[in-house]
């Protein structure tokens, strides 16, 4: 295991005087708590005499749990006697059931898993009013745009963990709650990131990969201890509920043999005692139950009136992290609109807005939670649109950013398109040859490391009489199905005329999804749920 050493040393005429040799406790100990965990163990060696004495090692929670799993828990490879790492969630997650561990595991201390955010954003979106809720964070309403929260590396951080699931409860409480979940973490998940360092850096714009956001995860005691600095910027712990859940801090005794164990023991009673709890509350820590001291204040952007929760469960994590695979992934996407003549009719309590206006409105705000090395490209339809087609392309797959010597990004260029769309008057639906075709156009151009997919949005039936039928259509997106190179039809039905049961049956045939938008205000809401659903394997539900 890779970490600081923080030894207490006795010389050679101590050693001498032991007959037996001065005996060893090694203590891995995630960063945050090694100062205190290394003064309390310099008490407790002076009670002890010149024959024991305790090593404590600064160590990521996440290394220590890597070493366990992949030595399997061997004594002489485990390298630690007791570890107390920032969460029991690396417990159940990956070590026990590789390794044997005694149970249960008392915390030492804990610390509320929080999302922070700005003082100014803070009042802007009215969380100091609402301190157990994240609500604020995913937007409001149909027009709400969701804050740009930051993640750094779930995989290896148990406060990202615990705040992408209480992002995730938070969003499954509402019905455009996935759409705005997945608009918020777009482009801000950083797997390789290593919060420890600078936790808040994206907050204040980052630097080097650091993706600027509005947002960041957090625990409680990380802010308060950046708000201590002087010239820190100020931030506002956000709790995700009343009862928000914790980094625990347990303590976990790995040393199998019987002095180890005995010499835990009396380490553990003198940091959870007085002058322990005594240490931890001063440095911004509540005690083991939860209870946080004077130094947890308002002016320093936390709330020690909050109760602080439970660990994250081990298997919730895992699925929050599901989640994420979708996101992680590099995007090329055919977006594929019906122009047809129903696309033109007026939607009532709009201003005269038409279907296809709405439809637009979304497209583009659809495009905005998209970084500049996704692809996308746009496709019209209707019926002969040219003279061998259904539908047109109006702009190439192909990345938002720069295009070659095109001196429009891809993200104009598709401006641009969707702005210059029109309905066609009288225009048919040429949807089963336009699908069929797209599919086709995206698997010919299928890259490896991306999702690959086509979001198709129509508001009719099917009415192309020289075109396959659906029967003939599903048969074909069957056998041209591969999912090695899986190439999802993602399916929009917009109006109650739409084919609901045919998208369904498309998507299905392709490991795709379809999303009914009845109401035309929930058309941008509806977009990014599509989005959300764009690596939709072969064995997910459909949407509804």
């Amino acid at each position: 295991m890779a970490g600081c050493g923080v030894g207490l040393s006795l010389g050679e005429d101590a050693k001498a005087t032991c007959s037996e040799g001065v005996r060893t406790l090694r203590v891995a100990v995630t960063p945050e708590l090694a100062r205190i965990v290394t003064e309390v163990a310099r008490g407790v060696d002076a009670s002890r005499g010149t024959c024991s004495r305790t090593r404590v090692t600064a160590t990521s929670s996440s290394d220590v749990a890597r070493s366990l799993r992949t030595t399997g828990g061997s004594p002489d490879a485990r390298g630690a006697d007791v570890w107390i790492p920032d969460s029991s969630a690396w417990l159940r997650r990956s070590v026990v059931g590789a390794v044997s561990l005694p149970s249960p595991f008392p915390s030492v201390a804990r610390s509320p898993i929080v999302v922070a955010v700005a003082r100014q954003t803070a009042a802007r979106l009215g969380l100091n009013n609402h301190p157990g809720d994240l609500g604020p964070l995913l937007g409001r309403g149909a027009t709400g745009r969701p804050a740009d929260i930051y993640l750094s590396n779930p995989e290896g951080s148990a406060s990202a963990a615990g705040a992408l699931l209480s992002l995730r409860g938070t969003a499954g409480q509402r019905p455009d709650g996935p759409a705005a979940l997945t608009a918020a973490l777009l482009g801000h998940v950083d797997a390789g990131g290593d919060q420890s360092r600078e936790p808040f850096a994206a907050l204040a714009g980052g630097g080097g990969k650091v993706v600027p956001a509005k947002a960041v995860a957090a625990s409680e005691r990380q802010v308060w201890a950046h708000n201590r600095s002087v010239a820190a910027r100020q931030v506002v712990a956000v709790y995700p509920s009343p009862n928000a859940s914790s980094l625990d801090y347990p303590w976990v005794v790995l040393a199998r043999y019987r002095e180890a164990q005995e010499d835990a023991v009396e380490l553990l009673a003198a940091l959870i005692g007085q002058h322990g709890r005594t240490l931890l509350l001063a440095a911004g820590f509540r005690d083991g139950d939860g209870v946080g001291g004077t130094a947890l204040t308002t002016r320093l952007g936390v709330d020690r009136r909050i109760p602080a929760g439970p660990a994250p469960r081990g298997d919730d994590i895992d699925r929050a992290l599901r989640t994420l695979d979708v996101l992680k992934q590099g995007t090329r996407m055919l977006a594929v609109i019906d122009v047809s003549g129903s696309m033109g009719e007026r939607v009532p309590g709009t201003g005269g807005a038409t279907r296809l206006d709405l439809t637009k409105q979304a497209a583009v705000g659809g495009l905005s939670v998209y970084t500049d090395d996704t692809q996308i490209g746009l496709w019209a339809f209707s019926t002969h649109l040219t003279s061998s087609t259904d539908y047109r392309e109006l702009v190439p797959i192909g990345p938002l950013g720069a295009r070659g010597s095109n001196p429009l990004t891809g993200r104009q260029q598709l401006g641009v398109a969707l702005a210059s769309l029109q309905h066609v008057p009288g225009g048919g639906t040429g949807l089963y040859d336009t699908a069929l075709a797209a599919t086709r156009r995206v698997r010919a151009q299928w890259q490896p490391g991306s999702v690959n997919s086509v979001v198709l949005l129509t508001d009719g039936q099917n009415d192309d009489a020289r075109g396959i039928d659906l029967t003939r259509l599903l048969t074909l997106l069957r056998t041209e199905h591969d999912p090695r190179r899986p190439v999802p039809l993602i399916t929009i039905a917009y109006g109650a005329e739409s084919p609901v049961g045919a998208l369904r049956a498309m998507s299905a045939a392709t490991g795709g999804a379809t999303y009914l938008a009845e109401d035309p205000g929930q058309v941008r809401q509806v977009f990014l749920q599509a989005i959300q659903q764009r690596a939709c394997r072969p064995t997910c539900e459909q949407g509804s």
